[in-house]
């Protein structure tokens, strides 16, 4: 197992980002596709994001992802929920993407960019969206005056820790990534707390969550060891993750 993030994904937790369902939402409500678009997301996990645009949309999604078990897991998700308009591509989000130029009329990303360098990612971003495109991103972001040295701290931490930085290299806050976000080219930017969106219901309940992820335990006992670690890791080190906040970033392409 290489990051915290694929252990959640085998223990069948479906939105893993920050605020969960309620922030996919918020994400599906901004894009709010035309039937038949072309729709691109970076480092789809499980695929539920997609399985779920796919569906209520009826949108051709596009769904980038580098880790072979994310892959293996979103596409045992679109046969079992026998979605056939998702399509899963086996590529990195930070080397230049295998699309042309204006092909496709929405983008996503769920805890991907600030994982990333976010300068060419954006970038890439904006070449591959039509005019008018638009882009949500789920972000957890440096709180304001996190110096260089801190950050380089608590993201070493949290890779030692959980396979993944904390957010990204440089200290960008909010307002840093609305800047960005302005820079590379894009427009009507946004930036919703997610602390501040509306509570949306799950599409499981947690009682059938807690069985499925319980049946996973019994099967794999190993994963109880890992999942102790992790906790431990979240208690130890909770001041440093309280230096981190998340948003919904919202804009579009002119």
């Amino acid at each position: 197992m290489s990051t915290f993030l694929e252990f959640e994904a085998l223990l069948g937790v479906e939105f893993m980002h920050p605020g969960g369902y309620s922030a996919t939402r918020a994400v599906l409500a901004h894009l709010a596709p035309e039937p038949g678009a072309r729709v691109l997301e970076l480092g789809c996990g499980t695929g539920a994001t997609a399985c779920l645009l796919a569906r209520e949309h009826a949108v051709h999604v596009v769904a980038l992802e580098r880790s072979p078990t994310m892959l293996a897991l979103a596409s045992a998700r679109c046969r079992r929920q026998k979605v056939t308009a998702v399509h899963l591509v086996c590529a990195d989000a930070s080397r230049p993407w295998p699309f042309p130029d204006a092909s496709f009329q929405a983008l996503y990303a769920e805890s991907v960019v600030a994982l990333l360098d976010p300068v060419p990612v954006l970038g890439e971003g904006v070449r591959v969206l039509t005019s008018g495109g638009r882009v949500a991103l789920v972000e957890r972001v440096w709180k304001p005056a996190v110096s260089q040295e801190l950050a380089d701290r608590v993201n070493a931490c949290s890779e030692r820790a959980f396979g993944v930085p904390a957010a990204t290299r440089r200290p960008l806050d909010r307002d840093g990534w609305v800047r960005l976000l302005r820079q590379v080219g894009f427009v009507d930017v946004r930036a919703v707390p997610v602390a501040a969106l509306a509570p949306a219901g799950e599409p499981v309940r947690p009682a059938v969550t807690r069985l499925r992820r319980t049946g996973r335990y019994l099967a794999h006992p190993w994963m109880i060891a890992r999942a102790l670690w992790y906790r431990a890791m979240v208690r130890r080190h909770k001041a440093l993750w309280e230096l981190l906040e998340s948003y919904v970033f919202l804009a579009r392409k002119p």
